[in-house]
């Protein structure tokens, strides 16, 4: 027996929605267009790139170890806090998935523009090395595109190259 045409109709919507959520939600952008446009991805999943600044590596009060440092990134920075001990260091450059809050109150402490990282990835720091952004769009995300051509074709064209 055949679905419906209707059925049909969310099968095909579920799996788009199900296909673009991820890509969007990992979307790189960078930490000036964060920071200038908090209010719109408070709360979504986003993918930062920058240098580690700031670093600390700590014990909360319930034995659970954690680290927080800043990405900084042509003068703007974010916080970023995650579970467990990284082993990064400063100066390091790294991507930074996870979640993004404008304001976070945890327990008599309040956290301002903070990643809650799921992720974080060192990256080498040599720009030819293939690894990291090709160029940073107008639009403040990043391409990751290997040839120029193309790059940041739907963000309003390239702001910076960086390869």
């Amino acid at each position: 027996m055949m679905p419906s045409p209707r059925r049909w109709f969310s099968l095909v919507i579920l799996s788009i929605f199900i296909t673009v959520r991820p890509a969007l939600a990992q979307q790189a952008i960078s930490v000036s267009s964060l920071i200038q446009h908090a209010t719109q991805y408070d709360g979504k999943v986003v993918t930062v790139t920058g240098v580690v600044v700031a670093y600390r590596e700590r014990v909360s009060g319930n034995g659970n170890a954690y680290t927080t440092f800043r990405v900084e990134e042509n003068g703007s920075s974010v916080s970023v806090f995650a579970w467990k001990y990284q082993g990064l260091h400063e100066g390091e450059r790294v991507r930074v998935i996870g979640a993004f809050k404008k304001v976070s109150h945890v327990g008599a402490y309040t956290f301002y523009d903070e990643i809650q990282a799921q992720k974080i990835e060192a990256l080498q720091s040599n720009s030819s090395s293939g690894v990291g952004p090709t160029a940073l769009c107008n639009d403040g995300t990043y391409s990751y595109a290997a040839h120029h051509q193309g790059a940041c074709s739907h963000h309003g064209g390239v702001a910076v190259w960086y390869r």
